[in-house]
Order: structure tokens, then sequence, then C-alpha cells
């Protein structure tokens, strides 16, 4: 025998009813959102470098993981929102991380300034001359090393 139908019951049927609801829409908005991000390989500097595109917008932005990150463990949140049709999202994964494996990642004593070469590399392989660099952590020292 079945419990009665109460107010409760239907005020908490009517709210899984609309949570349900908002979380599918969610889901596909995320969804029609990754898809959006390009991923592709291209060849610099002797390493076939994974990058990540989103966007079209005339400000071409680079965007660098930190130490041991790539460009998806450690900037989906930036290509997910900041504007594409501002900004032209460029995420990389430095040699030796990520899908940019191989080469395996060395360490020599200018890996930096070499990590910063191929960022612009990579940034010139794809017709982007000037842009934003927007760097996590220790990678920074790349720019300070590309001078």
């Amino acid at each position: 025998m079945s419990a009665p139908i109460t107010t409760g019951s239907l005020n908490l049927l009517k709210f899984l009813k609309t949570y349900s609801s908002t979380v599918k829409s969610s889901l596909r908005k995320y969804s029609a959102l990754m898809a959006s991000i390009m991923e592709s390989k291209v060849e610099v500097n002797g390493a076939k470098l994974q990058y990540y595109r989103r966007g079209e917008g005339e400000h071409p932005v680079l965007l660098i993981p930190g130490a041991l990150g790539s460009g998806k463990t450690d900037l989906t949140p930036q290509l997910e929102k900041l504007d594409g049709n501002l900004f032209t999202l460029v995420a990389m994964d430095p040699r030796g991380y990520g899908k940019s494996i191989p080469p395996n990642r060395v360490f020599p004593l200018d890996f930096f300034q070499k990590d910063a070469d191929d960022a612009a590399a990579l940034m010139t392989v794809l017709e982007h001359l000037n842009f934003i660099k927007l760097i996590r952590s220790e990678t920074g020292k790349s720019w300070w090393a590309h001078r």
C-alpha cells in the first residue's frame, strides 16, 4: 500500500522536476561549449605540440599552464569563461606534458627559454604575431627568459 500524497510530497516532486530540467539544460550548454574547443597538434621546433583553441575574437591570447600542468588540466576554466567573441584563446601543452608527449620532458639549464621559444613559435605557426600572454605559476619565468 502506498503512502498518501501530501502537500510536502507534491512540493518535493515539483522541486525535483525543476532541478532535473535545470541540470539537463546546464549539461547541454556545457557540452556545446566543450564542442567549441578545438584540439590539434602542430610541429614546432622539432616537437609536435598539442593546443586547444576557442573563439574567433580579434585579440589572440596564449594561455600557458603552470609547472607540471597541461592546457586541458590547468586552463579549461579560462577556455570556458573568457569571451570567445572578443578573444581567440590558445592553450598549449608544453613539450613533455599532456598530449605533447613524446618527447619526454627534460630539464636542461635553459628549459624556461626553450618553453618560451616553443610558445612563441606555436603562435607564429597559428599566425598570431601579436598576442596577450596569460601565464600560470612558475612558467612566468619562461617569458622573462624570452626577451
